[in-house]
C-alpha cells in the first residue's frame, strides 16, 4: 500500500514566555492508495491561540478546515452498486448512504482550562456533504469534551 503524509505546525505571533504561548499555524496533508482503502486524501489547516493575551494563558481557542476526499475506486464501486441495484457496501467507517465524492468540515473551538490537568472543550463543527455524498444537507454540529489528565 503506498502511503505519505505531512504535518506542520509553526507560531506565527509570540503572546507570552510559555512555549505554546502564541498563534500558531497547523496543517497538514495525507495520501494512501485509492485501491486500498476508502479515502484517498485528507488535508487541513488551522490556527490557535493561546489565551495568553486576555489573561488565560491556559485557555486555547482554535479554527480549521479539513478536506476530504473518497477515492476513484469507491465511487466506481457505489455507482455499480447502484446500477444493478443493490445496497452500498459498507466502507471503514460504517454505512454508506449514497455514491461518495468528498466532503468538507469547518470547526471552532475554545478550550477552557478548569482545573489543575482538567479542561472543557465546546466545538462547533459545520460539514458540508456529510458522508461525502450529496443524500443529507449540511450539518451543524455541535459538542464538548472534559478532559482530565492524571
Amino acid at each position: 500500500m503506498n502511503a505519505a503524509w505531512l504535518m506542520f505546525n509553526q507560531m506565527i505571533h509570540r503572546s507570552g514566555d510559555g512555549l505554546a504561548n502564541g498563534l500558531i499555524v497547523i496543517g497538514g496533508v495525507d495520501y494512501t492508495q485509492g485501491s486500498q482503502v476508502a479515502m484517498r486524501d485528507h488535508e487541513w489547516i488551522g490556527l490557535l491561540q493561546s489565551g495568553t493575551p486576555w489573561g488565560r494563558p491556559l485557555d486555547q481557542i482554535g479554527v480549521m478546515f479539513q478536506y476530504m476526499e473518497m477515492s476513484h475506486t469507491v465511487a466506481l464501486q457505489q455507482e455499480s452498486s447502484l446500477a444493478l441495484g443493490l445496497p452500498y457496501l459498507p466502507n471503514q467507517w460504517g454505512a454508506v448512504y449514497g455514491i461518495q465524492s468528498h466532503e468538507n468540515v469547518w470547526e471552532a473551538f475554545y478550550s477552557i482550562h478548569v482545573a489543575r490537568a482538567t479542561a472543557f472543550q465546546p466545538d462547533f463543527q459545520y460539514l458540508q456533504r456529510p458522508g461525502a455524498t450529496t443524500t443529507f444537507h449540511d450539518a451543524a454540529v455541535i459538542g464538548f469534551q472534559f478532559t482530565t489528565n492524571l
